[in-house]
């Protein structure tokens, strides 16, 4: 599988732009493993766990990051951090990512990147919060650094809304490589 996400027609060098990379990390998703997986809550929240969500996109991430680079989970103590950053994009693009699920604690995601917050001592140029959360979810306020990703029920497709933007609708071609 890996090899194919590598070689994938969708697009094939890795970008060096912050935006289309996400773009990229989230298209490259696989519908079948994220409809299938047990990483799920029970009850009223029977959608994917956090965990679920950052496994899925550190495995695209690294297929589209930019040459040279890596991706870093859990990154905070290399800088002296007081937090643990989900996703770092090192060298001179210094990329900063956190992932959250059905719009659980923005505000504290939101918090842990302004100054004095839990990862104000990490080097970032750019960062995102992505949430990913069911379509029906309704997002009442969009902010800036926030990618609100609405995913169908069956992981087909998702629509991102971001603050200042239009609306994008993106088909998850994972399983099609």
């Amino acid at each position: 599988m890996s090899h194919h996400l590598f070689t994938s027609p969708l697009i094939k060098v890795p970008t060096p732009n912050f935006e289309e990379f996400l773009k990229r990390t989230i298209e490259r998703m696989s519908p079948s493993t994220l409809i299938n997986s047990y990483g799920k809550g029970k009850g009223l929240d029977a959608h994917l766990l956090e965990r679920t969500w950052q496994m899925v996109w550190y495995r695209t991430a690294t297929t589209v990051a930019p040459k040279d680079t890596s991706v870093s989970p859990d990154v905070g103590a290399t800088f002296s951090a007081n937090g643990f950053l989900d996703f770092f994009v090192n060298s001179d693009y210094c990329w900063g990512i956190e992932l959250t699920r059905e719009g659980n604690r923005l505000k504290e995601h939101a918090e842990r990147f302004v100054n004095g917050g839990k990862y104000d001592k990490i080097p970032m140029k750019n960062w995102a919060i992505i949430d990913f959360r069911c379509y029906q979810k309704e997002v009442k306020e969009l902010k800036t650094n926030f990618w609100y990703v609405l995913y169908a029920n069956d992981y087909k497709s998702v629509t991102i809304k971001r603050s200042g933007q239009q609306d994008e609708v993106l088909f998850l071609k994972g399983d099609k490589v």
